[in-house]
């Protein structure tokens, strides 16, 4: 069997395209494999196999097209295809908004054509929710008015700082959003001082609650100096416009909203100067959509699950979400995620060593980027009680921060976990697994969910990881004996404090689903296991249908030919 696997590019930062390159090795040991990916971004291999442009893909010439496909933005490539091929869809996610957002013409620009797409993608009831969320940004609600809010908050700014709307710091400089917030402490009238990159064709201007402090038009490398009163809590805007994607961008595959590249912030005051640390953590995220916010209760997947011919999926939930919007008979595959056997033997101490981890301590370790589904609050709060407790607690939030909404910091002070706590920021594949050994315990809660079977809980399943999950959706599939389940919402808290200190003394039953785990990943859900599991329900789902349609037409036509062969025989 000949098969064109539809996937993320090599270069980009993706869970799906690690998955891929997982199974790919398994895979194909049975058939035999084509990689295709966004044109203009073939080149490289995954797991030995070279890219090529999906426009280069002849449906006719292969058996199978397989897509590996969830909500990622840089997935919207795939939709064209799955429309005009067909094919079998490895579903990785129920809710598709980013990738919709990348691949449905019209629904980021709102208007007439992105309510129309939004009622296409996902129904009447999504299309009335993105309704809502599009009016909610059209609300007459300056810049102005927004950072007279900020300003007046409970508590304040901070000193000198940044707050909404900027990237991550990038060696020389950090980007802002299109709109972008920091504050500035001032205790008598002075000057800030802004050096930035503005890209050509764009405005930045610089706004205080009254208005505007002045303005840049993009140039290149340029900088803006405005005067400032002696005003000991001043908050500030920077609203750039336009704001759509640059050149360089485009070539990067760069999806991010980007204003100005911001290379020094200064205040000069009474003959001192003061300089903005551009490295340190801004409060807030890039991220201020309604749109956004209302995610999860926009799955916008018709595109896919209306009209792929097939799929393969990794929980049963999925299976029964797919068939109820289908309401018709549908070829699903389902089988497990894949999962790694930690081969060398995992010793907790020298890991913790060599991540600088408290000794002797238990260590709790949720996986993943911190984000506001992932329910970090209730995770922190049930652990200081957990404290309260049991002696020798050590929780490590083991991802990079990507909260829109809840201030880590401040809770963090507010429950007093800073001795008892490590956040690591983004990571490597190798620190990755050196926390999965150092923990005694894993965390991965999910809710709201975007019905993405967890590779996190794979992956500490594969090093032989007990893990608290979360009593929903697909996360109530794992293995009873490999888990301890939690409810979402009500008792939560009250469940994960009980099950931290319970099992933070109790090796005994630590060790035994350890065991479990690692039996599960060996007979069931190994790469080896699933890339042989991939082939045989392959072989038993339907080709893609511009096949289908071309076999049927060789056919007819053959049909055709015989009979005029026979008339001439008997002519």
């Amino acid at each position: 069997m000949k098969v064109a696997l539809v996937t993320t590019p090599p270069r980009r930062r993706s869970g799906i395209g690690d998955y891929t390159r997982d199974l790919l090795p398994h895979l194909a040991r049975h058939v035999e494999v084509e990689v295709f990916v966004e044109d203009g971004l073939e080149g490289g291999e995954i797991a030995g196999c070279p890219t090529q442009p999906l426009s280069s893909l002849d449906p006719m010439k292969v058996d199978r097209i397989l897509y590996q496909l969830g909500n990622e933005r840089c997935h919207g490539f795939m939709l064209p295809a799955i429309r005009e091929f067909g094919g079998t869809v490895v579903l990785h996610d129920w809710v598709l908004f980013d990738l919709a957002m990348g691949g449905v013409p019209g629904l980021e620009r709102g208007g007439l054509k992105g309510h129309l797409a939004a009622l296409k993608a996902g129904g009447l009831s999504q299309a009335r929710v993105y309704a809502r969320a599009r009016s909610a940004r059209r609300l007459p609600r300056s810049p102005e008015a927004l950072v007279r809010e900020l300003k007046e908050r409970e508590g304040g700014p901070g000193s000198f700082s940044l707050m909404e709307g900027w990237h991550d710091w990038e060696g020389e400089g950090r980007w802002s959003s299109a709109w972008s917030v920091l504050s500035v402490d001032l205790q008598s009238a002075g000057e800030l001082e802004l050096v930035v990159d503005l890209p050509a064709g764009r405005t930045l201007e610089l706004l205080g609650a009254e208005g505007s402090l002045g303005s840049l038009q993009g140039r290149g490398g340029t900088k803006l100096r405005v005067p400032l009163p002696g005003d000991s809590q001043v908050v500030m805007g920077l609203r750039v416009t336009p704001a759509t994607p640059i050149p360089e961008q485009r070539r990067a595959q760069d999806d991010r909203i980007l204003g100005a590249f911001v290379r020094s912030i200064r205040v000069l005051c009474g003959g001192a100067e003061k300089t903005l640390d551009l490295t340190g953590e801004a409060t807030g995220s890039a991220r201020m959509d309604p749109l956004a916010r209302a995610r999860f209760d926009l799955p916008l997947n018709r595109p896919v699950v209306r009209l792929a011919d097939a799929f393969l999926v990794h929980s049963d939930w999925m299976r029964s979400r797919i068939l109820n919007q289908r309401n018709a008979p549908t070829p699903i595959g389902l089988g497990p995620h894949g999962s790694a056997p930690f081969t060398e033997e995992a010793d907790r101490e020298e890991a913790r060593r060599a991540l600088g981890l408290p000794a002797g301590a238990t260590i709790v370790t949720s996986f993943g980027a911190i984000q506001e589904h992932k329910r970090p609050e209730p995770l922190l709060r049930a652990f200081a009680l957990a404290c309260k407790e049991v002696d020798g607690l050590h929780l490590v939030l083991a991802g990079e921060d990507r909260l829109e909404q809840l201030d880590l910091s401040a809770l963090v002070e507010e429950l007093g976990l800073r001795p008892h706590l490590t956040v690591t920021g983004f990571l490597s594949e190798e620190d990755i697994t050196r926390h999965l050994v150092a923990a005694d315990l894993c965390v991965n809660l999910r809710g709201p969910s975007t019905g993405g079977t967890s590779g996190a809980i794979a992956r500490a399943m594969g090093v032989g990881r007990l893990v608290l999950t979360s009593d929903q959706g697909e996360q109530a599939e794992w293995p009873e004996a490999c888990v301890r389940r939690v409810p979402v919402g009500e008792g939560e808290g009250a469940r994960l404090q009980e099950l931290i200190a319970e099992l933070a003394g109790d090796s005994g039953s630590r060790l035994q689903a350890e065991a479990a785990a690692r039996e599960f990943v060996r007979d069931v859900s190994s790469w080896e296991r699933v890339g042989a599991s991939y082939a045989q329900l392959l072989d038993l789902l339907p080709c893609h249908r511009s096949r289908a349609r071309s076999l049927i037409s060789e056919a007819v036509d053959a049909a055709d030919e015989r009979r005029r062969g026979r008339r001439e025989q008997s002519s």
